[in-house]
């Protein structure tokens, strides 16, 4: 744990990651890469570190297999999904069909992972629905503008 610990601090991801497998400690790299997610130190990474997205590249069956055992583990819970499924996108474009299906267990994997991202999909497309229920309620009662309006901005004059 020390030396997870020291690695993320000196931002040795590689190390880290590894370490965390070699350890079974999913609950440790899932902190991990909520860490690294939150930090985003390159937009243009699907992780937020380009490190971070070739580490997973690089992996080896055995850390893949590991790693795709986690994934499907934190997808069934909603709280954890969005770390899951954006590992999983990383797993997804960093590795072919073929390459996937050397893994052992990965069929099964990628099976475990199916139902859980369809109903995290939905709760989603419920959010969005809802949003433009209520873009649509604030439009109907002419409360979307305020300023427009005038209401509860006393004193604020208009160009």
């Amino acid at each position: 744990e020390q030396d997870i610990q020291n690695c993320l601090r000196k931002k040795d991801y590689n190390t880290a990651i590894i370490l965390t497998l070699s350890l079974n400690q999913p609950h440790r790299l899932l902190t991990l890469f909520i860490e690294v997610m939150n930090a985003r130190e390159d937009e243009e990474s699907i992780m937020g570190s380009k490190a971070v997205d070739e580490i997973i590249k690089g992996m080896t069956n055995e850390q893949l297999e590991k790693l795709l055992t986690y994934i499907r583990d934190w997808n069934t819970n909603a709280k954890h999904s969005h770390v899951a499924q954006t590992v999983l996108n990383v797993v997804l474009r960093g590795f072919s069909s073929e390459q996937l299906l050397e893994v052992n267990n990965a069929k099964e994997l990628i099976d475990g992972l199916i139902p859980y991202t369809e109903r995290h999909y939905q709760r989603l497309d419920d959010l969005v629905t809802q949003s433009f229920i209520v873009d649509y309620t604030l439009h109907a009662m002419n409360l979307f503008d305020p300023i427009k309006k005038g209401v509860g901005m006393e004193g604020i004059e208009e160009d």
